[in-house]
């Protein structure tokens, strides 16, 4: 993947954005963190952003960010979340309580077969559980 980031743009995906993407992918797979994978998805907006919002229209941005968002969801379950659980430590998306604010799936069974209507904290909106 190394031999394949392209070169720098101007507004969003600048030189030092590729030189942290250079940083993270030289790593050895044994030194990934979670910081990592949320820097290469942040490295992908830009290139998203980059490729939208400027006057060129380079398929290289896109085609890389795909492949930085693909590349930052296996480096976290294959190397990231094993050390995670192996420490005893939860990974992040566990720690806020999974979806919907629900922290186990046993939770979740109960929410679903009691006649309250969850409601969405940021919208809002609120549904029945159906039986």
């Amino acid at each position: 993947m190394r031999a394949y980031i392209p070169t720098s743009a101007s507004k969003y995906y600048t030189e030092e954005a590729r030189k942290r993407l250079i940083g993270i992918l030289g790593k050895s797979p044994d030194d990934y963190t979670m910081d990592d994978v949320y820097e290469l998805r942040r490295i992908a907006d830009l290139m998203v952003k980059e490729y939208y919002e400027s006057g060129e229209k380079r398929e290289d941005l896109l085609d890389c960010a795909g492949q930085l968002y693909a590349a930052s969801l296996m480096m976290k379950v294959l190397y990231v979340k094993p050390k995670l659980l192996k420490a005893g430590i939860k990974p992040p998306e566990e720690r806020r309580g999974g979806i919907g604010g629900l922290s186990d799936a046993k939770t979740r069974t109960e929410r679903n077969h009691s006649e309250k209507p969850l409601q969405l904290r940021p919208s809002g909106v609120k549904f029945i559980a159906l039986h």
